[in-house]
């Protein structure tokens, strides 16, 4: 009798957590009415696996693959219906039909509609493989199909009570720390392939190339673990100058990281050593933004929106916005949004660092379209303004616990909440994304043509015998007398210099 009675408590008070839960969650998301009114649909809506009253979503990632990607054929009729047909459903023998087998169903369903005397015609469309990579504070990591919100995988790592930092993504790894252990999961089906024990502090999340994973470590070290066969298990160390308090940014085939210092770091990968220096001899407002082919984008505390050269750190303009800044910069297509503490935003050629526009109100990038962008107030409410223009079109009322997502790859908007709640909204319309990283189409067709576009065809072997004062090629030069002073003037040319060559972490050396 008292199991009996045990059993029924049990599920009242879950029906009373899962009713909570619901609650939660309806008042927590953007109704569908209100997105409508601003020309906003929902495309999808999702709970993340948090345990509610203790855990919190870390951190949001979203992945554009290069490599992997669908051919939709998709019919639509002149009354606006529409019928999808994609390369990967399945046939009648439970097999993926294919490019052909799509175009051949939706060229079937063209002419049952013309015999219906409906007149329909059939568009192709490209999407690549979108996911998105949920972090959180307990060690869950989350992926997520980026179109439909359908969870892949989710995977525990490490331990609850330790921090878990965000997550580095490439086409085949995700990497995640937590506390000092590293653990490297298969992007595709959540598995855990190995874990590696980290020596010291590390500091924020990695940086994937190929099958290594460089981690920063709060002492300015890098440490890089290549997971492949006959590799050593101990890592690679770089070191740089200052702590290391954001992310390292991958572009092309080198790392790039800044420190407290000011000082910007490059290596390449599966090379040893310190690539170049530049030094900005001041702090950095957050994370290094690469831009495809050979640009790297980085925001000053006091002001400055610099961009350089990835392969050799020449500096090719810099834009002074007159206010502090504590914003990382974003980029689509041809124009850089930089923000400051005051001022707003300010849109910025890419090309020649000139400004286009600029917009008081906004504080904080989440997305863009062709005609327009995405953008909060500093009180988190969300604005969108004309892309050409900068002019506020409309405010949409938000609440302030959401949490709004940068997304500068594609036109999606993502809106979640620090309990779990994901959201996605696209304008109406707008049913195949819109790809802003440049050369998508490229990567997915011929994998290894994007590197030699890049410029990251293996280099020449380092000469051993040279003067270390030349970095890449570059004559040697006479390092500045006091490189922490007054920021040198803009010469449009990096302070590089040489460090030592990485070493092995061996504690047997």
């Amino acid at each position: 009798m008292m199991r009996r009675v045990v059993v029924t408590t049990v599920v009242v008070l879950g029906c009373v957590l899962s009713s909570g839960l619901l609650h939660a969650q309806s008042r927590e998301l953007v109704s569908t009415d209100v997105a409508q009114r601003y020309g906003l649909e929902r495309v999808w809506f999702t709970q993340v696996r948090v345990n509610p009253g203790r855990g919190r979503i870390r951190d949001i990632r979203l992945h554009v693959s290069g490599t992997r990607a669908q051919t939709i054929s998709e019919v639509v009729t002149d009354q606006g219906r529409k019928y999808v047909y994609s390369e990967r459903h399945l046939n009648a023998f439970g097999e993926p039909m294919g490019v052909e087998g799509a175009a051949k169903k939706a060229a079937e369903r063209v002419e049952l509609l013309k015999a219906d005397g409906i007149a329909a015609r059939v568009e192709q469309h490209v999407v690549p493989d979108i996911t998105v990579y949920a972090t959180t504070d307990q060690g869950m990591v989350h992926a997520l199909d980026g179109e439909t919100g359908q969870t892949i995988w989710a995977s525990a790592v490490g331990e609850s009570q330790y921090p878990t930092s965000a997550a580095a993504v490439s086409e085949e790894l995700v990497a995640v720390v937590n506390g000092q252990t590293l653990s490297v999961l298969d992007a595709r089906t959540g598995a855990v392939i190995e874990e590696r024990r980290i020596s010291g502090a590390p500091a924020t999340g990695a940086a994937i190339i190929d099958r290594t994973v460089y981690v920063p470590m709060l002492n300015g070290q890098i440490k890089a673990f290549t997971f492949a066969e006959k590799a050593s298990r101990w890592p690679v160390i770089y070191r740089s100058r200052g702590a290391i308090r954001f992310q390292p940014t991958v572009a092309g085939r080198r790392v790039v990281w800044p420190t407290d210092l000011g000082i910007i770091s490059a290596i390449l990968a599966q090379r040893p050593g310190i690539r170049y220096r530049l030094e900005l001899n001041e702090g950095i407002a957050g994370p290094l933004l690469y831009s495809p082919p050979q640009q790297v984008l980085c925001v000053t505390s006091s002001g400055y929106l610099y961009s350089f050269d990835p392969r050799n750190g020449d500096v090719q303009w810099r834009f002074n916005t007159g206010d502090e800044t504590g914003e990382p910069a974003a980029i689509v297509g041809e124009t850089v949004y930089v923000f400051t503490r005051w001022s707003g935003m300010y849109a910025v050629s890419a090309a020649k660092g000139e400004i286009e526009w600029s917009a008081p109100l906004a504080a904080k990038f989440v997305a863009a379209t062709r005609d327009n962008v995405f953008a909060t107030t500093r009180n988190g409410q969300l604005i969108i303004l004309d892309a050409k223009t900068g002019q506020v079109r409309t405010q949409i009322p938000t609440d302030e616990s959401n949490m709004l997502f940068a997304n500068n790859q594609t036109d999606r908007i993502y809106v979640g909440t620090h309990s779990g709640v994901l959201q996605c909204f696209r304008e109406i319309g707008a049913d195949w994304p819109t790809i802003h990283v440049p050369g998508f189409e490229e990567a997915a067709e011929k994998p290894g043509a994007k590197a030699k576009e890049e410029g990251t065809a293996p280099e020449k072997p380092v000469d051993p015998f040279r003067d270390p004062g030349a970095v890449d090629g570059a004559q040697p030069r006479t390092p500045a007398e006091n490189p922490f002073g007054a920021a040198a003037p803009d010469t449009g040319k990096a302070e590089r210099k040489q460090e030592p060559p990485a070493k092995s972490e061996n504690p047997f050396d």
